[in-house]
């Protein structure tokens, strides 16, 4: 087994793309190549790792009640106001 990490976007410094990792694990001799996805939900970022010609590439995180409660709490941590600049009171129940 072969882990590597890569970004969704050219953009991302630091990490190659994802389909130069896809290829790259391939060409070590992969039989078959899976994408994790960290992404939270569907559009522009999940579509390109669908078109990163691995094997599998994960569904998005999703609105999972745990993710949701991690992102509020680094939000409410990082002091970040909503669009407004109001701070709404959110509660996530599960």
């Amino acid at each position: 087994m072969s882990i590597a990490f890569a970004a969704p976007s050219q953009q991302s410094e630091g990490y190659p793309g994802v389909p130069e990792v896809v290829s790259r694990v391939r060409s070590d001799g992969a039989r078959s190549v899976a994408v994790a996805s960290y992404l939270l939900a569907e559009g522009l970022f999940q579509q390109r790792l669908r078109e990163s010609g691995a094997d599998v590439v994960a569904e998005p995180l999703g609105l999972h009640p745990s993710v949701v409660r991690l992102a509020c709490s680094r939000r409410r941590l990082a002091g970040i106001a909503a669009p407004g600049g109001h701070r709404p009171n959110i509660s996530v129940t599960t």
